[in-house]
């Protein structure tokens, strides 16, 4: 007989205590995550217009991270409104891709390549003075667990994109179908696969989660308000239709926010100030003269959280002796 998990309830969610949450490798079936934005020029510029809002409040941050940044598709809103930043990513064949498009910015210490998942990070508390997460959450099973690393490593205030289950089209379609009720709990939606998690959340549950983490949080932009419409009509209506709705969806984006779009952004400020988290301040001897020398003094083993012992093409935990390898301007930080 096998025996039965160990599971611990976490909010809304029931988890099991004795196994890893699981991660949406990309890298599996050599998936390439640019071929997913063929054909959705609308959900492009929708996205865009809003970051561009956005981060134009954010001012000039000394340090900036994208957690599950892709391939990058989203550095151009940021690189010139922060003094460095850095990429997280699970997938090496996004950080790869990331690497060929942004190759002066990363030789010129202005961008940093991580892999590594988001439930580990290898960084100090409070490293980065911003942060943003665009079109990851709904990979995220262990929502809650995930919030509160990623928040651990922010100093100030991050922007947050949340796929949200009650949108109006949901509701929609719950009047004709049936299911209102499972749109106003806590509980996520979950429509992926075994292998690919994919769910949608109750977005006051998301904000709740993140103010028992120590953050305000404010809705700040209804992104996506009539996605796929581009998909869904004849090529000669939708030249005719595109401005019409591209003008709606400016509109909706403060108008509908909350309530309308599937994707819903939110500013998280953190309660209390303080200062990030110091493990050492001399860059180590074997990264100086390098662009990683400034990076290397906020990090720290993502299991342990140690510090770690840096090397020409590695870095070793002082606690664990865990070893994580560099391969170009990549640095690996996915335990083994």
């Amino acid at each position: 007989m096998k025996p039965h998990p160990r599971t611990e309830k976490r909010g809304a969610y029931l988890l099991r205590t004795d196994v890893p949450p699981l991660i949406a490798d990309y890298d599996v079936d050599n998936y390439d995550y640019r071929t997913h934005w063929k054909n959705r020029a609308y959900e492009q510029w929708a996205e865009t217009f809003a970051l561009e809002h956005l981060l134009a409040s954010v001012r000039q941050a000394s340090w900036l991270i994208d957690f599950g940044g892709g391939f990058g598709r989203n550095v151009i809103h940021y690189c010139q409104r922060t003094e460095h930043a850095v990429l997280v990513d699970y997938s090496l064949g996004n950080l790869r891709r990331a690497a060929s498009l942004y190759r002066g910015e990363i030789e010129h210490g202005r961008l940093f390549l991580i892999r590594a998942d988001l439930y580990h990070l290898p960084f100090i508390d409070r490293a980065f003075d911003t942060g943003l997460i665009v079109r990851v959450l709904h990979h995220l099973p262990a929502v809650g667990d995930a919030l509160r690393e990623m928040g651990r490593v922010i100093g100030s205030q991050w922007l947050l994109d949340v796929p949200i289950k009650h949108h109006v089209f949901a509701h929609l379609r719950a009047l004709i179908h049936g299911g209102s009720y499972a749109l106003s709990t806590d509980e996520p939606k979950s429509i992926g696969t075994g292998e690919i998690p994919f769910a949608s959340f109750y977005l006051a549950h998301i904000r709740h989660q993140l103010s028992e983490h120590g953050w305000d949080s404010s809705i700040v932009a209804s992104v996506n308000n009539f996605r796929r419409w581009d998909q869904l009509l004849p090529a000669m209506v939708i030249v005719l239709l595109r401005p019409v709705v591209y003008g709606l969806e400016m509109v909706m984006q403060r108008v509908g926010k909350g309530w309308w779009g599937p994707s819903q952004f939110i500013r998280a400020t953190r309660r209390e100030s303080g200062l990030a988290q110091q493990l050492s301040t001399a860059p180590p001897l074997a990264l100086r003269g390098t662009p990683w020398a400034v990076l290397a003094a906020k990090m720290t083993c993502p299991i342990c959280h140690l510090p770690l012992h840096w090397l020409c093409g590695a870095a070793r935990c002082e606690g664990c002796s865990r070893l994580y390898p560099q391969t170009g301007p990549i640095w690996d930080f996915v335990p083994q």
